[in-house]
């Protein structure tokens, strides 16, 4: 069984197009050293914890590892249920044949729990494979 930072490189190696370099907005490629690079040689590693950090400078934040369980476990009552159920109703309805790759970008996931259900939504009503990746 893959490591979850095994399926991460995996996914990022398959869908590196989806990304463009925050500094010189060029395509990315995945490299063997874990990383993706654009053509100008910008360069972003993949994290022991499975993210690739894309800002050009730190960012002093208040996320610790509290708030993401609380989100998760605000998440888990069900709270974002109806809004999920309304997205996958919209993404399903204009879902057909003409699209060859479904991307769903989400800005502001927090951990992931409501991408992670949407795909799996939508997943289980399509042959289509969702991609989802996660900005936050």
């Amino acid at each position: 069984m893959l490591k979850k930072i095994d399926i991460v490189k995996n996914l990022i190696n398959k869908h590196s197009a989806l990304f463009r370099c925050p500094k010189c907005e060029k395509e990315m490629k995945w490299n063997e050293e874990n990383s993706l690079v654009c053509s100008d040689g910008h360069c972003f590693d993949l994290a022991k914890k499975g993210y690739i950090y894309l800002m050009l400078r730190k960012v002093e934040t208040h996320y610790n590892n509290k708030l993401f369980e609380s989100r998760r476990a605000l998440c888990q009552t069900g709270f974002y249920e109806p809004l999920t159920q309304e997205l996958v109703g919209l993404i399903n309805k204009y879902l057909n044949d003409e699209i060859a790759q479904l991307a769903i970008i989400d800005a502001g996931c927090g951990e992931g729990s409501n991408l992670a259900r949407i795909i799996e939504d939508i997943s289980a009503n399509t042959l289509k494979e969702p991609v989802g990746m996660g900005i936050d």
